[in-house]
């Protein structure tokens, strides 16, 4: 669970769902951040199975109450710079 929280802190996914309720498609993720869609895929549905994101269908994930505090309040832009 560390680990997969720690990914998802340092490639900033939470940022990257931050105003898309409707949830975003791995492979969509994955073109923000550069990032292979099947680890994306399978680190984000067992934080789903944990309650910390939501799989809204197949591969597609969204924010919930407990991954919108992971998201930083910094634009994506600006944390993609560092």
């Amino acid at each position: 669970m560390t680990s997969a929280l720690a990914f998802v802190n340092e490639t900033n996914i939470a940022d990257v769902l931050k105003n898309v309720p409707q949830g975003l498609h791995v492979q969509d993720i994955s073109k923000e951040i550069g990032v292979d869609s099947v680890k994306i895929a399978r680190i984000l549905r067992y934080l789903a199975t944990r309650h910390v994101f939501r799989e809204i269908s197949p591969n597609v994930f969204a924010n919930n109450r407990i991954s919108s505090f992971l998201a930083k309040s910094r634009p994506l832009k600006a944390l993609k710079s560092e």
